[in-house]
Formats: structure tokens, sequence, C-alpha cells
């Protein structure tokens, strides 16, 4: 049985070259994370096909936008397990997103099969916690193109 529990969010800037995700909590029906955003960094545009998930920003300004597709695009990439490599897509477009200025306090809801993600337009860090849904699929889909696992070969 998984014990209940309290977790500080670090409130630390980030000097990092991409966003920083810190898992704080993974059972079989939820899994949440902190995402640390300098200045010009983004959560890339991703979407779990049968998970509902939520964004709340905790400190710094950003925009949060969503793609109105309800249904994967097939110029994405799939990641069907956490860890496995990912086989890049044809090449294609993800259509043009919908942008909402977010701040402390900021809600931000997404429906499953919507690709969402956030960028820190602004000066400051963004903290932001992202809490998901179990995804019966296991599966997440994502504009961002495929990085090359080591001892995988060319893909």
């Amino acid at each position: 049985m998984t014990k209940a529990r309290v977790i500080q969010v670090p409130s630390v800037a980030v000097h990092d070259e991409q966003a920083r995700k810190q898992g704080v909590w993974y059972t079989d029906r939820m899994q949440a994370a902190t995402w640390h955003l300098a200045p010009g960094q983004r959560i890339v545009a991703h979407c779990h096909p049968e998970a509902d998930s939520l964004l709340s920003v905790i400190s710094g300004t950003g925009e949060y936008f969503v793609y109105e597709d309800e249904e994967p695009n097939p110029s994405v990439c799939y990641v069907s397990e956490p860890d496995v490599v990912v086989v890049p897509p044809p090449p294609g477009d993800p259509g043009t997103p919908k942008g909402t200025a977010v701040g402390p306090g900021s809600l931000a809801f997404t429906p499953a099969g919507r690709f969402y993600g956030l960028v820190n337009n602004g000066t400051e860090p963004v903290i932001a916690l992202a809490v998901t849904a179990a995804d019966p699929s296991h599966s997440v889909y994502t504009v961002r193109m495929p990085v090359r696992a080591a001892g995988h070969g060319g893909q």
C-alpha cells in the first residue's frame, strides 16, 4: 500500500540547458511531477491518449498552449513506454496551438488526447506541478524530435 506523504516543491532557480522534470509521485492511478523552466524553456507539446492532466503554476509566468486536434497527429513521435527508444515519425506539422497566459495560481486542465505544453516566456524561472491520471494505453505522444539512446544504434 502506498503511504500518504507531504512534499515540498523545490523553489531553487534552474539553469539547466533543458527544462527539469522531477517525479514526485507515481502509482497505478496517478502520477505527479514538478517542472522547473528557466526563461525560454518549455515543456514540449505532448498528449496522454487516455489520461486527463492538470498543470498548476506555482511561480513565474508563461504560456500554456494546447492543440485543438483531439486525435494524435501521425506526424508526432510515439513512445510506448517511458524507457523505450523513440522511433522517428514521418515529417509533418501538428498544427497551431492556442496559447493562454498563466502565472502563480493558474490551473490548466487538459482532457485526454489533446496536445499541450508550457513555455516560460517571462524573465523569472517557472515552477509548475503536473498531475496526470493513469493512462491505460501506457502511451505518450510528443512533437519533440527523438534522441537516440546510447547502445540502441541508429533509428
